[in-house]
């Protein structure tokens, strides 16, 4: 795979990277789950040759993530929305292959052109945007751009788009949350990573620093954040939400 990079204007020296990383986190965070999943199916049939004794292990191993979430924590069943008016952290990546644009709020795959499962955009169109501010390759439209606008849970509402070259920011950067209250294996917060990203609204979710998974969202109101501190302890998953309050 190459690696997509799109041209913008320089940022100041002292604006936060955090953004950035965190992106960069999930796009690995993505090729490791997909790793882990070949692995998975490798191990099955490794298990099958074996006999019932590794059908048994697998069965168990699967019993124990499922019950990981404590019985006190009940799932939230929709994707949050909200009335207010909101804004991307920093400029994300919009695309359209015809169907669409779309902004990318989640994991993207560095490939050329670049994909993701991306957020419906109303009320935006790469016609509308200055040439020098996208491109298109492989019959797919892109650019980066940040992005103020309305949220109702399925579908991003643009009122303003901002290209990269245009944008003087300063993004909005993810606070450095507090440790969590309880230590985890390896195996316990991979498997946490992965049951999060089952939640409505979650977009992407890792394991990162400080033994804490990461899941990344559109938007959260509180509930999600809330869902995973009573089914896995304070601060052992952070939520991170990609649109936040406009600041105007």
């Amino acid at each position: 795979m190459r690696t997509v990079t799109t041209s913008r204007a320089p940022r100041p020296a002292s604006r936060p990277a955090t953004w950035a990383v965190l992106g960069a986190a999930l796009l690995l965070g993505a090729g490791l789950t997909a790793c882990s999943a070949d692995s998975s199916d490798d191990s099955s049939g490794s298990s099958s040759a074996s006999g019932s004794s590794g059908s048994s292990s697998a069965r168990a191993d699967a019993s124990s993530s499922s019950t990981l979430a404590s019985d006190a924590a009940t799932m939230p069943t929709s994707v949050p929305s909200t009335t207010k008016t909101l804004m991307t952290r920093d400029v994300v990546l919009v695309l359209d292959d015809g169907s669409g644009a779309e902004a990318c709020l989640g994991p993207i795959a560095q490939t050329v052109p670049p994909q993701c499962t991306g957020t419906p955009l109303d009320g935006f169109s790469f016609a509308d945007e200055k040439k020098a501010s996208w491109v298109k390759r492989g019959g797919v439209t892109y650019g980066q751009f940040e992005l103020v606008g309305t949220w109702d849970g399925e579908t991003f509402t643009v009122r303003t788009a901002t290209p990269a070259a245009d944008y003087d920011g300063p993004s909005v950067a993810v606070s450095t949350p507090a440790p969590p209250l309880r230590r985890l294996t390896d195996d316990q917060l991979a498997a946490i990573s992965q049951e999060v990203s089952g939640v409505p609204g979650v977009t992407g979710s890792y394991v990162g620093e400080d033994s804490q998974v990461v899941a990344t969202t559109p938007w959260d109101d509180g509930s999600i954040q809330e869902y995973c501190n009573v089914a896995y302890g304070t601060n052992t998953v952070q939520v991170v939400s990609v649109l936040v309050r406009d600041r105007t």
